[in-house]
Order: C-alpha cells, then structure tokens, then sequence
C-alpha cells in the first residue's frame, strides 16, 4: 500500500470542501461587504468613483443655485431646473428674479415717458408691460410656503410702483388703462387672503399712499385708481381702530372697578 495515498486523498477532499476565497484571493481582490454584495478592486473604484461623483455633482448643483439667488435669475433657468431650484430657495427668490426683471424691463420705458412727445411711450406702455407679471405674482402667492403671501404683495406693489410715471404729470397724458383693474384686483385678493392668514402690516401707510396716488391720478384724469384695493385697506384700519377702542375701553372699565374695590376695601378698614 502507498502511504502516500490517503495524504493525496485528504488533500482532494480538503480542496474540494474549501469554501470561500483563500487568503490569497482575499488580498489579491480585498473583498468588502457593501449591503451585502461581494465587491473586488475594480468593483470597488466604480462605486467611490460614483460617490465622489454624486458629491462633486451635489457641491456644484448648491453653487449653482446660490449664484442664481445672488444675481436674481430664477426666472432666467431653464423649465427643467426651475421646479428643483424653487424647492430649494422658497418664494423669496422668485420674488427678487421678478423684482429684477421688473426694473430691467421697464426702466428703459420710463425714462423714455419722460419725453413722450418725442418717444410716443406713454403710461399705457408700461401698464401694459406690468401686467406680464401679474399671473407670476399669484402664482407665487399660491406656493406653499409661510413667506409666499407676504412676498406676492409685496412683488404686487413694486409692479404698481412701474405702472405709470407720476413725474410726468404736467404734460403725460393719463386714463384709466385696461389693465389698472386686473392689477386692482390682484392687490384686493391679496389683502383679503393676508388678513384672513391672521398677518399684520403697514394698513394705514399703504393707504395713505395710495389715497395721495388716486388724488394725482384723479388730477391726470384717472378716476377710479385701485378703488376696491383702497376700501380694502381702509376695512383693515376702521376694523384695527376698533378693536384697540374696545381694548381701551375694556381697560377703563377694569381699571375703575379696581378703583372701587380698593376704596371699598379702605372703607372697610376704617369701620374696624
């Protein structure tokens, strides 16, 4: 008998019962465990090569989109890219994109309606290149966000600040444009969904100023400047102008019933 047969033997059946990678593979291939998978070397250098990929791809997308809100371009990115930058900035930027492409837009218009004679740009011109912003504006005030019906009212109102050039009074012909009502109403339903939200602002600045602009508009030959925007307004100051006259008068009250208890309380003292 061969004694060398049952070594040779052991040997086949060890080899064959062998499991797994042998230390050599082992470090040949540096296997890793990434969720359960067996990866080797190459395996291995995609996937970092695509982590450092996707964090590359992450750090440019932030710089992007901080650029984009610096410059107030939000309206400028591509129908694509909008949706993912809004999510990220919030109403605010779209509102200083727009507030951006306002002056852009009509600040040529107006400084030629100072000349209207020679240029033939009247207010009608640039009531009619505001009223493009309108619908933006209520879009945005009807995003889901804390900020978005302060931030439409407040875009609302730069837009009626380009709507016609008051400095040109003397001699800027003047009527009521087809477009001051979609504006009027605009600026109403704003007031009417803020005040229902429970938000407090400047009520009685903002129609203070916007009386003073219907009494020159009324001398220009406008009539009716943002009629229902003003009785809104003034609903809001008569309504807070009551209240704190009820909350006066509720403190006097309290504040002699306090009075007559402590003299009560002395009169009672003084007959012990």
């Amino acid at each position: 008998m061969n004694p060398s047969a049952p070594t040779n033997r052991k040997r086949a059946i060890s080899e064959t019962a062998q499991v797994g990678p042998s230390p050599d593979d082992t470090k040949r291939l540096r296997r890793l465990s990434l969720k359960g998978l067996w990866v080797n070397n190459d395996e291995q250098k995609s996937i970092e090569d695509l982590v450092n990929e996707n964090v590359c791809l992450k750090a440019l997308l932030a710089q992007f989109i901080r650029f984009v809100d610096d410059k107030g371009l939000v309206t400028e990115v591509s129908a694509n890219l909008r949706a993912l930058v809004l999510s990220r900035l919030g109403p605010k930027s779209l509102a200083k994109s727009l507030q951006r492409k306002m002056a852009t837009l009509a600040s040529p218009l107006y400084n030629k309606s100072y000349n209207y004679r020679k240029t033939g740009v009247t207010n009608d011109d640039l009531a009619g290149l505001m009223v493009v912003f309108l619908k933006p504006i209520q879009s945005i005030s009807q995003m889901e966000h804390e900020d978005a019906l302060e931030e439409a009212y407040k875009l609302a109102f730069q837009a009626k600040s380009w709507w016609f050039n008051m400095e040109s009074t003397s001699y800027l012909p003047d009527g009521c444009t087809e477009h001051d009502t979609e504006l009027d109403e605009l600026i109403t339903d704003l007031i009417d969904r803020r005040k229902e939200a429970g938000h407090t602002w400047a009520w009685k600045a903002e129609l203070e100023r916007l009386e003073a602009e219907a009494k020159d508009r009324a001398d220009m030959g406008t009539e009716k400047w943002l009629v229902k925007s003003r009785q809104a307004l003034k609903a809001l100051v008569e309504e807070f102008c009551a209240d704190r006259e009820d909350t006066a008068a509720a403190g006097t009250t309290v504040a002699v019933m306090a009075s007559g208890l402590s003299d009560l309380d002395s009169s009672s003292e003084s007959d012990f």
